[in-house]
């Protein structure tokens, strides 16, 4: 205790820093001192020592190791990035599928999401959507078919009618013309249809 370890010097300069050169070899020594608990003097020294050849190994081993840890951490974060991706992209598509066959006209397109994330309630309040558009196009399907039967039946009348029957809107144009009003006029209904009535009913 209390006396410094001994550096050798090499014949031909001074030493490396931190450490020592006997013959062709060189040792790398790290020293801390040993104090009493009581005193705190110091009562020795404690050196570890190590050749470059080993301190290289160790280096390279350390190295090696943070690679593996490196390669292991990105081969983890891909699989969890595939995870999500999948999990994410996958609702995605079925939606953007969906909503490209109901532009398409197929209001029975639905998407296949069963996920409860805010996605799952974008395809659940796209469903309701889809569907009342579905109910909404039905009604409407049922209203032109009725009024198509009831104008065909109105044109039967009026075509069967021996007196002149013209009709206008509200604006004073004609909307319907049967073929009496036609011989009374001398005019063809494609001819008068949407045109004002003091304009077709000419005094005779």
């Amino acid at each position: 205790p209390g006396i410094p370890a001994p550096d050798i010097v090499p014949p031909g300069g001074p030493p490396p820093p931190g450490g020592v050169t006997v013959g062709d070899r060189t040792f790398y020594r790290a020293g801390v001192e040993i104090l009493d608990p009581d005193s705190g003097r110091a009562v020795g020294r404690l050196y570890a020592i190590g050749t470059a050849d080993a301190i290289a190994g160790i280096e390279r081993e350390q190295a090696r190791r943070l690679f593996l840890l490196a390669l292991l951490g990105a081969v983890f974060a891909a699989g969890v990035a595939g995870l999500a991706s999948r999990r994410l992209v996958a609702p995605i598509r079925s939606l953007t599928q969906a909503a490209s066959d109901v532009r398409g006209g197929d209001l029975t397109a639905r998407p296949l999401i069963t996920t409860k994330d805010e996605v799952g309630d974008l395809g659940h309040t796209f469903n309701e959507m889809t569907s009342s558009l579905y109910a909404q196009a039905a009604q409407l399907r049922e209203a032109a078919s009725v009024q198509a039967k009831l104008r065909a039946r109105l044109e039967a009348l009026t075509a069967s009618m021996s007196d002149a029957l013209v009709a206008v809107d509200s604006d004073g144009k004609i909307v319907t013309f049967n073929p009496s009003a036609e011989r009374l006029v001398g005019r063809d209904v494609a001819e008068v249809s949407g045109l004002p009535l003091e304009e077709v009913l000419v005094g005779r």
